[in-house]
């Protein structure tokens, strides 16, 4: 059963061309507080562009209830405990700790300018922020 989605609702535009990194099902793409972005239904990770990825916190910010609540929940996982490949060049993504609020730990993909982030994790970013 996956887990619930952060935000309601995003909405499936289509299926695109990509595999998921964590449980390799198809991505879709889908709408998050009007930023496209890809989806993963079964896992509820979100591939989302650099250049989009602050105003989607923001976004998704101005929406969630519990706004600046505490930040220092504990980490599911720490950087390197796992491997995943961009979705589009299949590349290793870089795994490292968010910089900013939230204490996730994110993949990157340098080459096509994305940040993989599994499910619940855009939530406790823009809560904690």
């Amino acid at each position: 059963m996956p887990p619930p989605t952060l935000v309601e609702p995003v909405q499936q535009t289509g299926e695109a061309k990509a595999e998921c990194p964590v449980c390799a099902a198809p991505l879709s793409t889908g709408r998050l507080a009007g930023f496209e972005l890809l989806s993963c239904a079964r896992c509820g990770g979100m591939l989302i562009e650099m250049k989009q990825f602050v105003s989607v916190i923001q976004a998704v910010r101005a929406t969630e209830p519990g706004f600046g609540a505490p930040a220092l929940v504990p980490r599911t996982q720490q950087p390197g405990e796992r491997q995943v490949s961009c979705p589009h060049c299949r590349q290793p993504m870089i795994s490292h700790i968010y910089g900013g609020p939230g204490n996730v730990v994110i993949e990157t993909c340098e080459r096509c300018l994305v940040n993989w982030l599994d499910a619940g994790e855009v939530r406790r970013i823009a809560r904690a922020g």
